[in-house]
């Protein structure tokens, strides 16, 4: 049988959102019946379960990503009142294939990598994972990742992160 080519998850919980901040508070008993999906990578890779301002996102490591990167369909999701300024100068980045990837700008972001806190300037651009964490962040000022397979974790920062390495997470 083959894969499909992107799976989804269902959540059934639903939040109230604020149309004068675009953001979302905590749902009541009954909106539980209310759906949204969440989108899970469908392609074999290594990830690990965080967030990005807040937002409940898979990052995926990208040991081949020089630099990391958070998409613009996520971007626009963050809550107004907590949405950081977006910086126009941004490097010019090519994909393996040599294509040019479209770029937005870059923002400092705060994430969870697993139960660690970050906060990293991101480039903001046109790609379909959520978040790739490429090379900047792997190979930290502090030290880099330790990446161990055969434990299913990464180390970073002292702080041991599990990973999934399956598309279905």
């Amino acid at each position: 049988m083959t894969p499909p080519l992107e799976s989804d998850t269902i959540d059934l919980t639903k939040t109230k959102s604020n149309p004068e901040t675009s953001c979302s508070s905590k749902p009541d008993e009954a909106d539980l019946i209310d759906l949204y999906v969440k989108h899970i990578p469908s392609v074999n890779g290594v990830y690990v379960n965080g967030s990005i301002q807040n937002i409940n996102v898979i990052l995926t490591i990208d040991t081949g990503a020089s630099i990391s990167l958070v998409s613009k369909s996520l971007f626009d999701k963050i809550c107004q009142s907590e949405k950081p300024k977006l910086h126009p100068r941004v490097p010019k980045l090519r994909n393996a294939d040599g294509n040019a990837i479209p770029c937005f700008g870059s923002s400092k972001l705060s994430m969870m990598l697993g139960p660690l806190y970050v906060e990293k300037n991101f480039v903001i651009a046109d790609i379909t994972d959520d978040v790739l964490i490429g090379a900047d962040l792997l190979l930290d000022k502090d030290g880099p990742a330790d990446l161990l397979f055969s434990r299913g974790l990464i180390v970073f920062r002292g702080v041991e992160i599990p990973i999934q390495t399956s598309a279905y997470i």
